[in-house]
């Protein structure tokens, strides 16, 4: 192996070494996010309590015996309206309504496109029929032609018909 890549190996491990002290450190559990609600913690007007309150947020559980609560500190406004707004959206009885909005959506296009094929089936069809009849016309046009007769005037009106309508 080459210098660069066992020093680079070494320095992923340091780091990994050091994420998991720092991991290790700062846990205290895992606080499950179903059925909660993530808002900004009151400020008071104090400057002691507002300091402290300042870029806080709270986790509230509405339970059958009681509420509980946690109450959190950002560094900085930006991080704490980050928290907020993911721990919102990290909930998974919304992600199952999400899935089933799209699974209706999906499912309202291809009874969209299912339409859109019996549509252009129908066309088709239609298109075939009155190209078949524009030339059984053009056909008798011919011949009475040839014959020199003059053509009946029900052949002239469909004739005239079925040609305005291409």
């Amino acid at each position: 192996m080459s210098r660069k890549f066992k020093r680079e190996e070494e320095e992923e491990r340091r780091r990994k070494k050091q994420y998991e002290a720092e991991e290790n450190e700062d846990e205290d559990g895992v606080a499950l996010l179903e059925g909660s609600y993530c808002d900004r913690a009151v400020v008071t007007t104090s400057n002691k309590t507002k300091d402290e309150k300042q870029f806080c947020f709270s986790i509230t559980y509405h339970q059958s015996a009681g509420q509980r609560q946690y109450d959190l500190k950002a560094d900085t406004e930006a991080d704490c309206i980050a928290w907020i707004e993911a721990i919102r959206q990290a909930s998974y009885s919304k992600m199952i309504e999400c899935k089933e909005e799209l699974e209706q959506k999906h499912l309202h296009l291809l009874q969209i496109l299912d339409s859109e094929r019996q549509a252009k089936w129908h066309y088709v069809q239609q298109t075939e029929e009155h190209t078949a009849e524009i030339k059984k016309l053009k056909n008798e046009d011919n011949l009475l032609y040839k014959t020199g007769l003059d053509p009946p005037l029900n052949l002239l009106k469909k004739y005239s018909s079925y040609h305005k309508q291409y």
